[in-house]
């Protein structure tokens, strides 16, 4: 049986403009859900960025907050010192009590203390004998500098209450000389500070936190107790920033939980210490990621049904080109598509130095038609045909001429070897019988050089020496220019 035959030049252009069509559809979907992805993934990223910006700006004003009652505090206390005669002795009742009733009513402190130089305290609301606190930064800074302003210490554990942690907030009071005559201290718990933050702090995989410039924590949400007075290594990340920048966004890894994180800060006013609030990044993109599955199976989906049909389209015109080009009756090729193929370019190319043709008709046709009738010939044919294609090569091109008449175009082949095809097809048709015996075919055969010689003039030779074989008594095979010499081989 001969193998399909090669698509012809129009068909493989209009194959390639239905394929590149559905390509191009389904790369441009490909970019425009690309684009959405980039878009939404942009959108995802500034809904991160705000979280964690909003954040920071809650823990701010908390914070913020707490340290302006506490420097109210100090106000007050300053205002006693200034004006109670009680002030100059010390320990005194009277004082310890008014402090007291103020430490109760904050609950975030966990003392406040009136320290002389060098470090000894005169007022304090904490249990037993007072500690000496000339160690302490909260005084040390004070008698160091000439600045009046609020200082904010860094976190520590305090000398009276047991494992407590506690940052100090402290004011000097200085004499007519500008030397140190007092420091007021208001001693914040972290652990009720950092529990004042997360109040209202309820958003999963979030962190707020309190920290210094160089990364000292105050306070951090969530497992506050785990991080307080950690110093931690500055993000490389965060190296963008100027110091005093008031406040910034940046994504890294956070060294406390190993998560990667969007990080927002802002500077507390009139202090050195941050509030940072951060968004877990995996989590804040997981919505994202379930979209982005969702879009590519959209587009999976669409551009499958795009290809499939695509290769519908291809079908039906492979299908339509098919019933164009093949004989309804025989199932070979018809006379157009036959001589189409056979002079094409392609195969002109690829021909070699010979081109060889076979004409081939079905013997007393008529005869078997005016007998048997027209069905009965009708299938005759479609035997004829069938026996002609199991003879041939794959790349023979094997078609109906017209009537009972076939012809069968070959390349690269010699006039000995399709002498010996021209047998091998007249014995297979013999095998078919009808009521009045074996059918036979009379073949011509000509050989024309493909650098002088046409497809026409083959075939017109062909025919030529295949009526030389009817002449001859019919079925036989003739090859003109050999059997027959008024036909010579061009």
């Amino acid at each position: 049986m001969t193998m399909p035959q090669p698509d012809s030049a129009f068909l493989r252009a209009q194959l390639a403009r239905i394929r590149g069509g559905a390509l191009a559809l389904v790369v441009t979907l490909a970019v425009l859900f690309a684009g959405y992805g980039v878009l939404d993934y942009r959108a995802q990223v500034a809904l991160a960025k705000s979280e964690a910006q909003e954040i920071a700006d809650m823990a701010a004003l908390n914070a913020e907050g707490t340290l302006q009652a506490a420097n109210q505090l100090l106000a007050g206390m300053a205002a006693i010192l200034q004006h109670s005669p009680e002030a100059a002795i010390p320990h005194s009742a009277q004082i310890r009590n008014t402090l007291l009733s103020w430490q109760v009513a904050t609950p975030y402190l966990m003392d406040l203390a009136v320290v002389e130089p060098p470090g000894r305290i005169v007022h304090w609301t904490g249990p037993g004998e007072p500690p000496d606190v000339t160690d302490r930064q909260y005084v040390r800074e004070h008698l160091a500098t000439a600045d009046t302003r609020l200082y904010v210490g860094e976190p520590q554990v305090s000398k009276v209450h047991r494992d407590k942690w506690f940052f100090g907030v402290s004011k000097p009071v200085r004499d007519r000389d500008g030397r140190v005559s007092r420091v007021l201290v208001a001693a914040i718990d972290l652990a009720v500070f950092g529990d004042s933050l997360g109040a209202r702090f309820s958003i999963p995989g979030s962190t707020l936190a309190i920290a210094s410039a160089d990364g000292k924590i105050y306070a951090r949400i969530p497992d506050n107790e785990r991080h307080v007075g950690r110093q931690l290594a500055l993000p490389e990340e965060a190296a963008q920033y100027a110091p005093g920048t008031p406040s910034g966004v940046f994504t890294t890894r956070s060294p406390l939980d190993g998560r990667q994180r969007v990080v927002a800060f802002r500077l507390l006013r009139g202090t050195p210490l941050y509030a940072v609030g951060s968004v877990d990044h995996g989590r804040m993109l997981a919505p994202w990621y379930e979209r982005l599955v969702l879009a590519v199976g959209l587009w999976l989906g669409i551009g499958a049904i795009i290809l499939w049909l695509a290769e519908q389209l291809v079908r039906a015109a492979r299908e339509h080109e098919t019933l164009a080009s093949v004989d309804g009756l025989t199932g070979v090729l018809n006379r157009r598509s036959l001589l189409g193929l056979a002079d094409s370019p392609e195969r002109r190319g690829a021909r070699g130095e010979q081109l060889v043709v076979m004409m081939i008709d079905v013997d007393h046709f008529k005869a078997i038609n005016d007998s048997f009738g027209h069905a009965v010939g009708d299938d005759i044919l479609r035997q004829v045909a069938a026996a002609l294609r199991s003879c041939c090569r794959q790349s023979d091109l094997v078609g109906r001429y017209g009537g009972e008449e076939f012809l069968v175009v070959l390349d690269r082949a010699s006039i000995d070897d399709t002498r010996q095809l021209a047998e091998n097809m007249r014995r297979a048709v013999t095998a078919i019988g009808t009521p009045r015996g074996p059918v036979s075919v009379s073949i011509g055969i000509a050989g024309i050089a493909t650098v002088d010689g046409t497809l026409d003039e083959a075939i017109r030779c062909a025919d030529a020496a295949m009526y030389a074989a009817k002449a001859a008594g019919r079925n036989c095979v003739r090859v003109a220019g050999v059997d027959v010499q008024e036909f010579p081989v061009a």
